[in-house]
This record gives C-alpha cells, sequence and structure tokens, in this order.
C-alpha cells in the first residue's frame, strides 16, 4: 500500500498536535511534517515533497489562500484540502478559484478527514456536506444572473449530456466514460464543450464542481 504523505500548516500547535493524533493509527497515511506559517510551509513543502497538504486559511504571513495559489502555480501536483472555521461565502468561492481539492470545517469528525484525504488522494474532490450545499446554492445563483433568460429547469441537456454529468460526478476519467458509453475519449470531450456551453461554465475544474454537487449518483 502507497504511503499518503501529509503536511499539516496550521498556526495553533494544538489544533497541528490534534490533526496528527487523529491520523497516527492510519496505515496508509504518514504526517510527514508540520508548518506553522505560509513561509515555513513553503520551505517544507520543497524539502519534504507531501502528496496533500492540510491548510489553515487564517496565518500570520501568508494565508491560506495565497498560499494555495503558490502550489497549484508551482506544484499543481501537490493537493490541496482547506480546513478552516470560517463560513464567509468569499472564503470557499475563492478558493474553489484556486483550485483546491478540499474543504472541510474544523469540526468534522475523525471519519471524515479520513474519508476526505482517500478521496483526494485518488484525484477527485471532496467538500463536506455544508460546503457542498453553499457552493451549489452559489454556483446556481450565478448562474441565473449570468443567464438571465435562463434557470437551470430550462437549459435543456440531452440524454448523453446528463450521462456524461453522472460520470462525471462519480470521478470518472474521459477515457474511463468513453469505455462505459462505448464511444470515443474524443466524442466525450465534444459532450463536455457542449456542457460547458449549456451551462456558462468556462473551465473543465468548474464542470467537475457542478458535476459533483449538482448531480445524484
Amino acid at each position: 500500500m502507497e504511503m499518503i504523505k501529509i503536511l499539516i500548516v496550521d498556526d495553533h500547535p494544538l489544533v497541528r498536535a490534534g490533526i496528527k493524533s487523529l491520523l497516527l493509527d492510519v496505515p496508509e497515511i504518514e504526517v510527514i511534517d508540520e508548518a506553522d506559517s505560509g513561509a515555513e510551509a513553503k520551505l517544507k513543502i520543497a524539502k519534504r515533497k507531501p502528496d496533500i497538504i492540510l491548510l489553515d486559511i487564517s496565518m500570520p504571513d501568508i494565508n491560506g489562500l495565497e498560499l494555495a495559489e503558490y502550489i497549484k502555480l508551482n506544484i499543481p501536483e501537490i493537493k490541496i484540502i482547506i480546513l478552516t472555521m470560517h463560513e464567509n461565502e468569499e472564503y470557499y468561492l475563492s478558493a474553489m478559484k484556486k483550485g483546491v481539492n478540499g474543504m472541510l470545517y474544523k469540526s468534522i469528525s475523525k471519519k471524515e478527514l479520513i474519508q476526505a484525504i482517500r478521496t483526494v488522494a485518488e484525484n477527485k474532490v471532496y467538500f463536506d456536506n455544508i460546503f457542498s450545499q453553499k457552493i451549489k446554492e452559489s454556483f446556481q445563483t450565478k448562474l441565473i444572473l449570468n443567464n438571465p433568460d435562463s434557470t437551470k429547469e430550462n437549459i435543456l441537456l440531452t440524454k448523453r449530456e446528463r450521462e456524461i454529468l453522472r460520470f462525471i460526478a462519480k470521478g470518472f476519467s474521459n477515457i474511463e466514460i468513453a469505455r462505459q458509453l462505448t464511444i470515443s475519449t474524443r466524442t466525450v470531450e465534444t459532450h463536455k464543450t457542449n456542457l460547458m456551453q449549456k451551462l456558462n461554465i468556462k473551465t473543465a475544474h468548474a464542470l467537475y464542481r457542478f458535476a459533483f454537487d449538482n448531480i445524484e449518483i
């Protein structure tokens, strides 16, 4: 079993110690280091090369969102899970735009934290139920505002487009979707392009978020 290497970045020692203790007995997860600031985190990232960073938003020097942006621009293979107490809509929408792989409230259970880490390690995204609902509401509001003549109900999707969305929500790659539907990967890409146009979605990453938060699987 390949180990999932974790770096904890939080300016509160008790929080870092608490997270570390929760993960101590999980066989495939190893906390390889911790940092109490954005500057220290950059050094530890370069030295230890973690798979996943558990990242707080509020820190004294570089805040978590700025650090997330730096990581995604410079070391995009590293995955980021935000751990926060903030309920400000601006924070979680900004985190999504910066490409974080997950967001959790610090009040979550050990079971959900482990589930989030395992999910993100499999190249999927994980947002706890509260964040998922907030993102869904924000996206739907934005969709209506950007399309005053359209609502979610009267955006017509074909049966195949709905199938594609369902597979995207499950985290399937283009190749896996093509195999399931017995079509070419190019056809899958064409359907995705059409979906993005119909839903007024600008990037493939945003399409995945929409499917994850809106499609029942």
